[in-house]
């Protein structure tokens, strides 16, 4: 008996009717929550798409904006023209 696994554990683990039943149950839960977690990923690809759109990436208005995000940086291309303090030709 020694190298036997005992056959009262075996039979009371896997029992017809009780094994049936609770590997049943586990087997329709499992589905309950793989449908569950499908759902929580799509709704939360939704929000984090619409936590990243702002006023630079979207047509809403920066007043939508939250105090988060600095505003536009001014140009840093030079002004053409007349430049101030040049003398004339004239």
């Amino acid at each position: 008996m020694r190298g036997q696994p005992d056959r009262r554990y075996r039979s009371a683990r896997t029992g017809a009717i009780g094994g049936l039943c609770s590997s049943v149950g586990v087997k329709a839960r499992m589905e309950a929550v793989s449908a569950r977690v499908t759902t929580l990923e799509g709704e939360n690809a939704a929000l984090r798409a619409k936590r990243e759109t702002n006023s630079r990436n979207s047509g809403k208005p920066p007043s939508s904006d939250g105090p988060g995000l600095k505003p536009h940086p001014k140009s840093q291309r030079a002004v053409s023209g007349r430049k101030p303090g040049h003398a004339g030709h004239t």
